[in-house]
């Protein structure tokens, strides 16, 4: 885990978690539509339709939405989903990461929502 983020480097960047497991972080986007429906299924929350769409169409001057993604048996799942809102707010309004996933990766979503934010800010 980087002791420090730089929030321009959220797209694209791969890391390295404990135990190898590799981490993409990119905006979400409308593809992510039913693995992230499935992940908040997964953690007994459901996800209506609307919450879903407002999750992957957001306006990125106003709220950020992340995945964390991983490869498994070569195929890229959503490991994660976080979602901060750019007003002066501290803390993301939502952090749901795969209960199979290590801690590292909710503190990743985390730690990028949370310098994104207070670099909009």
């Amino acid at each position: 885990m980087p002791k420090s983020f730089e929030p321009g480097a959220l797209l694209g960047h791969v890391y390295t978690l404990g135990g190898g497991l590799l981490v993409r972080l990119r905006l979400a986007r409308s593809s992510d539509a039913p693995a992230i429906k499935r992940l908040l299924e997964e953690q007994g929350r459901g996800g209506s339709d609307f919450e879903i769409a407002r999750l992957v169409h957001f306006d990125p001057r106003r709220r950020y939405v992340v995945c964390a993604t991983g490869l498994v048996d070569s195929t890229e799942v959503l490991l994660g989903v976080g979602a901060i809102g750019l007003d002066g707010v501290i803390e993301p309004d939502l952090l749901i990461v795969d209960g199979q996933c290590p801690e590292q990766v909710a503190e990743l979503l985390r730690t990028a929502l949370v310098a994104c934010a207070a670099r909009a800010a």
